[in-house]
C-alpha cells in the first residue's frame, strides 16, 4: 500500500511540474531570437532573449512586439514581423528631437532632455530634428539603440501596447546560456 501511495505521489508531482512549466513558458516567459542589429550595443544579431510577459511597461524598457506587418520566410511561409526596441514614449507623452547649439541631437520627452547613457558614442548624433509628437492612447514611441540602423518611430511609426510580447530581461549569445549572458536591467 505504501508503495502504491508513493508512486501516486510521484506521478502527481510530475504532473504538477509539467503544468507549472507549461504555465511559465506560455504565460510568463518566452525565448525569442534576435534578428537584426537595431539594438546593437545591447543585443546582437542571432542572440536569444528571455522576455517577461507580465506587468506594465515603463520608459526605457526593451520590449519585443508584433509590428502588425507580415513577411515571407525563407521557407516561403507568411509570418508576423516582430521588433525589439526601447520604449521612449508612452500614451500622453510628447516626444521631440532637437538639435543643440553644438550640433548634437537630443530626444526630449515632455520638454525634458533624455539622458540616454545606454547609447554608444557612434549613435548619439544619428538623428534629424523631429517636431513634437503626442503619443496616442494604446500606443508607444520606440527607438532602437543603434540609431544609425533602426526602423523605428522616427519614421512616423508607433507600437501598439497590446501587441507587446514582453519585456526583455535576459540576453544570451551564440556561446550559450551559461557562457555568454547579460541581465537586462530597467532604466529611466
Amino acid at each position: 500500500m505504501k508503495k502504491a501511495v508513493g508512486i501516486i505521489l510521484e506521478v502527481v508531482f510530475l504532473i504538477l511540474c509539467i503544468v507549472v512549466a507549461y504555465f511559465l513558458s506560455n504565460y510568463m516567459f518566452a525565448t525569442v531570437p534576435i534578428d537584426g542589429n537595431s539594438m546593437e550595443g545591447l543585443l546582437h544579431n542571432e542572440d536569444k532573449v528571455i522576455v517577461y510577459k507580465v506587468g506594465k511597461y515603463k520608459h526605457g524598457d526593451v520590449v519585443i512586439f508584433d509590428t502588425g506587418e507580415k513577411y515571407i520566410t525563407d521557407e516561403g511561409k507568411e509570418a508576423n514581423r516582430y521588433f525589439v526596441k526601447r520604449i521612449i514614449g508612452l500614451p500622453g507623452d510628447t516626444i521631440e528631437i532637437k538639435r543643440a547649439p553644438d550640433g548634437e541631437f537630443f530626444v526630449y520627452r515632455n520638454g525634458e532632455k533624455l539622458v540616454e547613457e545606454y547609447l554608444t558614442a557612434n549613435v548619439k548624433n544619428a538623428y534629424s530634428e523631429m517636431a513634437p509628437t503626442v503619443i496616442n492612447d494604446g500606443e508607444f514611441f520606440f527607438l532602437g539603440d543603434n540609431r544609425l540602423n533602426s526602423d523605428d518611430s522616427r519614421n512616423d511609426r508607433r507600437g501598439k501596447l497590446d501587441k507587446i510580447v514582453g519585456r526583455v530581461i535576459l540576453r544570451y549569445g551564440k556561446e550559450g546560456f551559461f557562457k555568454d549572458n547579460d541581465i537586462i536591467k530597467r532604466v529611466a
